[in-house]
């Protein structure tokens, strides 16, 4: 080999040797830099979502000398993409606030789920204006904020010069970072929006029972009344239905006298079709055959009072969850008993608080994944 190949051979393993220490570190520069920006997002967590993106603009700018940067949040609900917070800007201020996916570069990053990058907007004459007058951008880049593959938002920012490729590799990384901690901040005011109106289903809940509770005790007063004179009992029994309470009337082995349109209703049966017929046709087939079943028509047979919170079965076979009591009552002057059973249909209350169980348990399962 002779002088010059060897010389050339030299420079040749000085340039790749210079080239790998530079990807070195490159590498431990956006490392740290995502560290640093980590922290931010860990710091900012619990704030309000527009203070969120301005915090997590205005330090994303500074970290990469943007002259200009805009934040824009997907809405989970619709195909919007609202202007959330800028960086020398407001979303008053800018030209366009609100963008459709497929619209526009910030609807086609969306779409595309891809960042977009321009280096030439000097001959666009993309302006920015300074107190000492316009200055024009030089590059200009649009990244969305994708984590598992849901967009969750778009960060625009402005450059007076051509972005180095590492700071464009830094934006990406922290983008999928900003967007893992958005779909955290989603799920949990999702959830807590679930929880207050389970919340207030409770009381609302608590109310009924309540309510149930009061006209129970009226109902016990009444029990006495009826010995005197059948005519009040059944005024008082036209009162509560009006009241909105489901009623049905049972022979003490559990056949079925009447009902009211409000037990009807909620069980999904007109008069004629269980009228005669057993109780056993609104529980399950497994409970009708068992000792316990028979044992709790048994004691309401010997006078017992049961009140609770029962599972039924509809006629459709969908389950209903009701609020309830079951009263043995006297009536006729031949002194004859009956079972009578006020209801309220709570089952769509059972299946709120259901579905937001399940929505806490499965933020519970996202956030330890975080």
């Amino acid at each position: 080999m002779d002088t010059n190949q060897r010389d050339s051979n030299r420079l040749d393993t000085k340039q790749a040797l210079t080239q790998s220490g530079n990807t070195v570190e490159e590498s431990l520069w956006i490392d740290s830099q995502l560290t640093k920006f980590d922290n931010v997002l860990r710091h900012n967590y619990n704030k309000p979502l527009e203070d969120f993106a301005e915090i997590i603009l205005t330090e994303l700018c500074c970290m990469v000398s943007s002259v200009r940067g805009a934040f824009f949040l997907i809405d989970q609900e619709n195909p919007n993409i609202d202007a959330l917070a800028g960086y020398a800007c407001t979303p008053d201020t800018m030209s366009k606030r609100r963008y459709r996916v497929g619209e526009g570069l910030i609807g086609q990053v969306v779409k595309l789920r891809e960042p977009l990058y321009f280096n030439d907007l000097y001959q666009s004459q993309v302006a920015l204006e300074a107190s000492a007058g316009a200055v024009y951008a030089g590059a200009m880049l649009v990244s969305p904020l994708v984590f598992n593959d849901q967009a969750y938002g778009v960060i625009e920012l402005l450059f007076l010069h051509d972005v180095p490729k590492k700071y464009r590799e830094l934006i990406q990384r922290l983008c999928a970072n900003v967007a893992a901690m958005l779909q955290s901040i989603i799920i949990n005011a999702r959830t807590k929006k679930l929880l207050e109106i389970s919340m207030r289903q409770a009381e609302d809940l608590r109310s009924s029972e309540e309510e149930l509770r009061q006209n129970l005790e009226e109902l016990e007063a009444i029990q006495e009344e009826v010995h005197r004179t059948n005519k009040e009992f059944e005024q008082r029994l036209q009162a509560l239905d009006q009241s909105g309470l489901g009623s049905i009337e049972f022979e003490p082995d559990g056949t079925i006298i009447s009902a009211n349109e409000t037990f009807l209703k909620a069980m999904g049966y007109k008069m004629e079709e269980i009228k005669g017929q057993h109780h056993r046709l609104f529980v399950g087939k497994a409970y009708a055959q068992s000792k316990e079943y028979a044992n709790f028509w048994k004691g309401l047979a010997e006078g017992a009072y049961l009140r609770g919170e029962f599972k039924r079965f509809a006629k459709d076979g969908s389950p209903v969850f009701i609020s309830g009591a079951y009263v043995p009552i006297t009536v006729g002057e031949r002194k004859e008993r009956r079972i009578w059973k006020l209801i309220t249909d709570i089952t769509y209350l059972h299946d709120t608080l259901q579905q937001a169980g399940y929505e806490i348990d499965e933020y519970s399962r996202i956030k330890k994944m975080s």
